[in-house]
């Protein structure tokens, strides 16, 4: 936002496409220490519900913080050189900062030679490719997990788009600094693929946790994250339609496209309270909620039921329009994907209580009924029987 007044050409979202969605990546690692400080404090066994060693209950926070406060300087530096550099004519040089970032950062990341935490990246990096492989290898609770915090990150994959596009489209190939409408096109692309890419992979984690145990919840789950897939579609309609209607508002498109978005809304927040959080349960000691609560006060997860309620229904319906186009403020957009990683980051918090309160009744089972041996086993003997963080 601080851009916004810095900048004094009227093409300063540019700057912001390219910014923001590294900063919801790094607030979320940062937001996710929080989790594990509170979980701590609580007793939540996060450490054998993501199946770490025991050992790295010590090092995996650590890994996150220093992860996050690297990449968090990098960002920040280069903020201040956008932002207090505006006597700069040639806007190339500020516009290119991000693509800088993004590079170094991913050379971080797969930099082969065993420094800068050399087996906690390799680890998650593995982790990742659980995800992005998905519906390969059976999933473990940790890897849903993982692709759940990515679908709360769809704004950071359109916006890394942008910035290549911009820089290869606009700024290497065409040289004009300001046509940033080339990448911009609301017809089914990239950008829709990558709008949807989040949710392919959790449904498809959800279709191997079918085929792996044939529990039906797992294809109602599926079913969830595919609805996001014509709400998308109905999107890019609207947005491609809009230009032969004087209101947009008046044309049928907008109305398929509301109808999908309530449905959708309506979906995963009744999925987020009864089957995630495994709330509103039938039972004499805690009305609406279910019998172990181990925050504590029940105000607490009647408030988040009600966040959860308003975040889920403006973030829908903001998003799958600026998957096919900028709709709307970009300073609106940002405040609301910042107000997603904070529903995500309140979500963690009931989403691993919600498991742990299911070891009261039954034995810990996170790998959704397949026979094949522990993720954290496939780690451990990928890394030479190492431990996973022992490079701390």
């Amino acid at each position: 936002l601080a851009i916004t007044h810095a900048l004094p050409d009227s093409k300063v979202y540019i700057e912001l496409r390219m910014l923001r969605g590294t900063f919801l990546a790094i607030l979320l690692g940062f937001l996710f220490l929080v989790n594990v400080r509170v979980w701590q404090a609580f007793d939540v066994d996060y450490v054998k519900i993501f199946e770490l060693g025991e050992q790295d209950v010590y090092h995996a926070p650590r890994v996150v913080g220093v992860i996050a406060s690297g990449l968090g300087l990098l960002w920040a530096v280069m903020v201040l050189v956008v932002t207090y550099c505006v006597g700069l004519e040639v806007k190339g040089i500020r516009r290119t900062l991000p693509l800088i970032f993004w590079i170094t950062a991913t050379a971080i990341m797969l930099n082969p030679f065993k420094v800068l935490f050399y087996r906690s990246r390799m680890w998650l990096l593995r982790c990742l490719g659980r995800v992005v492989t998905a519906p390969l290898y059976p999933v473990s609770f940790r890897d849903s997990w993982l692709a759940d915090q990515i679908t709360s990150l769809t704004l950071t994959l359109l916006d890394l788009e942008f910035t290549m596009c911009y820089m290869i489209k606009v700024q290497w190939m065409h040289g004009e600094l300001d046509q940033d409408d080339i990448c911009m096109s609301p017809t089914i692309g990239i950008r829709q693929v990558l709008g949807i890419l989040p949710s392919w992979f959790r449904m498809a984690q959800c279709l191997r946790c079918y085929y792996d145990t044939r529990q039906i919840h797992h294809l109602a789950n599926a079913g969830k994250y595919f609805s996001t897939f014509p709400m998308v579609a109905a999107a890019s309609l609207v947005a491609a339609s809009q230009a032969h209607y004087n209101d947009w508002r008046a044309h049928p498109e907008f109305f398929i496209w509301i109808t999908l978005a309530l449905i959708h809304a309506v979906y995963v927040y009744t999925w987020d309270i009864v089957m995630d959080w495994g709330l509103l349960r039938q039972q004499p000691y805690h009305p609406h909620l279910r019998a172990h609560l181990l925050y504590g006060r029940r105000w607490v997860y009647y408030f988040a039921i009600f966040i959860d309620l308003v975040l889920r229904f403006a973030w829908t319906m903001k998003m799958s329009l600026s998957i096919s186009t900028w709709f709307g403020s970009d300073e609106g957009l940002i405040l609301l994907a910042v107000a997603e990683v904070l529903r995500r980051f309140q979500w963690n918090f009931f989403r691993l209580e919600f498991e742990q309160t299911k070891s009261l009744e039954q034995p810990l089972f996170y790998a959704y009924g397949s026979n094949e041996h522990s993720v954290e086993q496939s780690d451990r003997e990928s890394l030479d029987g190492g431990t996973v963080l022992s490079d701390l």
